[in-house]
């Protein structure tokens, strides 16, 4: 018996001999390699500093790079955007009001292209901070010792989801990039362009016109007047009983909606609404707007989040990542970097990330999304798409990590804009929904897209926090879907047929009290 033991006690000390020089081995050989693309840099920079070598083209090329801080100042044409003092955007008072399904059931709610010249550089896993830093550093020497022949400018790290970097390069710096032995890939950045689905002009929810409303100190909407989507989700059938009670409120749960911004004042927000402390629009185009809502997309999300009146999570608090400028545009780098900072926020309290925007699949996306839920224990939850096609094609629906969601309407049809297929996890309501608007402090207006589907489920994940901070984002995604509401839904009227065998048949539900009693069956 000691000879054996002795035998295998020999043979795991061997093992772990072989390992460290193994791991050492690795390590000094990543190390030369690293040298080596320096010396690389270094050649090429000599190289077009004393004209040897003539980068073909290098002149048009970075007159055609387009600078990102233009991009996100750029308009949809000469009038909207136009912020005035309040910080309106008069693009939202121009949206066209429309009921008729034809013209929600658009191919995209976003008009997608790449930035020409912006890339995500994505490292290796197991990358150190160390490297990234290097690297950095290279790329600025680089770009000022040629005159930007080797161009790397608005260099944007990130390093808790994942480690790499957004940047503007030339073909030039992209090709060293690639070379360099702890890059894993690197991708185009892409647009993300926001349109509305808008129901009708904002209104004030008091009076008439909004100049009235200043004067007004509280809003005064009886508990009779219960929007038809919250009134749908505490109950599994569609008949609706004016009622909307659930069993929490989100209370001392963080909520952050990467989107165009909120508007703080908002008397439905009841100052719930806070300032995240960076804004990604902001940082690039010199602005002041400090998270506020210049558009109106972010604001009528963070209403049906936690609004008092139209939210599903009444106490919840709400972070504005305005990572979406005042037209709509951003970009997935931006969207990268909020998760990044997300990710450093406040450990102390359970978050939650609301994602009403999209773009065709994005693997920097992805990959982001999935390192901040995974690392870091915080729930996304995703919009599915307004593209009337499969969620599986666009991101961060796709990510397989985020809780996706389509929309419905009143009659618990799927709506003809949602996307469906095996990426949705469930429905929520989406067509003609109430929410914040911010043209005024009570303003509101109905809006249709997957966009407002998303923060309902968002809502009620606040909900089962607040109740059981410690649950992980996978046992979050499995309450969601086993509370769901189980064939309420016609699937026969999504627009895009072929996925309907492969689309799930549920509908949010949230509980109230009196059913989340011990043993008993949240289906009854």
């Amino acid at each position: 018996m000691m000879v054996r033991l002795s035998i295998a006690v020999s043979l795991f000390l061997l093992a772990v001999g072989l390992a460290v020089p193994k791991a050492e081995a690795r390590r000094l050989k990543l190390l030369r390699e690293h040298e080596q693309w320096e010396q690389l840099v270094k050649k090429r920079v000599d190289s077009f500093k004393s004209g040897r070598v003539v980068a073909e083209g290098v002149n048009d090329e970075t007159a055609h790079i387009q600078d990102i801080q233009s991009y996100y100042r750029e308009t949809l044409d000469s009038n909207d955007g136009w912020v005035d003092g309040t910080g309106v955007a008069k693009a939202e008072l121009k949206m066209q009001s429309s009921d008729d399904e034809g013209a929600l059931n658009a191919k995209s709610s976003f008009r997608q292209k790449t930035i020409e010249g912006r890339y995500i550089v994505n490292l290796a896993p197991g990358s150190s901070d160390r490297v990234l830093e290097r690297m950095i550093q290279i790329l600025e020497q680089a770009t000022a010792a040629t005159s930007q022949s080797l161009r790397a400018d608005h260099i944007e790290p990130f390093q808790h989801v994942g480690k790499g970097f957004t940047a503007t390069l030339n073909k030039n710096m992209v090709e060293l990039i690639r070379s360099h032995p702890s890059v894993a890939n690197i991708e185009s950045d892409v647009a993300i362009h926001m349109k509305f689905f808008d129901e009708g002009e904002p209104f004030n929810d008091l009076h008439e016109n909004a100049e009235e409303a200043t004067s007004q100190k509280e809003p005064q909407i009886s508990s009779s007047d219960v929007p038809w989507n919250l009134d749908r989700l505490d109950q599994r059938s569609k008949v609706l009983d004016g009622l909307y009670i659930p069993e929490g409120t989100g209370k001392g749960v963080n909520v952050f909606i990467v989107d165009t911004g909120t508007f703080y004042s908002h008397r439905d927000l009841e100052g719930r609404a806070k300032y995240f402390g960076v804004d990604l629009i902001d940082d690039l185009t010199g602005s002041n707007q400090k998270g506020l809502d210049c558009n109106g997309h972010g604001s009528h999300v963070a209403g049906i989040v936690g609004g008092k009146t139209y939210g599903v999570a009444k106490e919840v608090t709400i972070y504005s990542v305005r990572g979406l400028n005042c037209v709509g545009k951003g970009a997935v780098s931006g969207v990268v970097r909020a998760f990044d900072l997300i990710a450093q926020f406040d450990p102390s309290r359970p978050k939650v990330v609301s994602l009403s925007l999209g773009v065709e699949v994005s693997r920097s996306l992805n990959a982001a999304l999935e390192r901040l839920i995974r690392d870091h224990g915080i729930v996304a939850v995703a919009a599915a798409g307004n593209q009337a096609g499969n969620s599986c094609n666009y991101s961060p629906a796709s990510s397989g990590v985020a809780i996706s969601v389509g929309a419905t309407d009143s009659e618990d049809d799927i709506a003809s804009f949602s996307n469906t297929g095996a990426c949705v996890h469930l429905f929520a309501p989406g067509r003609n929904i109430l929410s914040l608007s911010s043209y005024c402090d009570t303003c509101v207006r109905p809006m249709s897209g997957t966009s407002m589907a998303c923060p309902h489920v968002t809502g009620y994940v606040a909900i089962q926090l607040e109740k059981q901070p410690s649950l992980t984002p996978a046992e979050i995604l499995r309450n969601v879907i086993h509370h769901a509401t189980m064939n309420a839904i016609d699937l026969e009227t999504m627009s895009l047929k072929e996925t309907v065998h492969d689309t799930p048949n549920r509908l949010l539900y949230v509980p109230r009290p009196a059913q989340m009693v011990e043993g008993a069956n949240p289906r009854d």
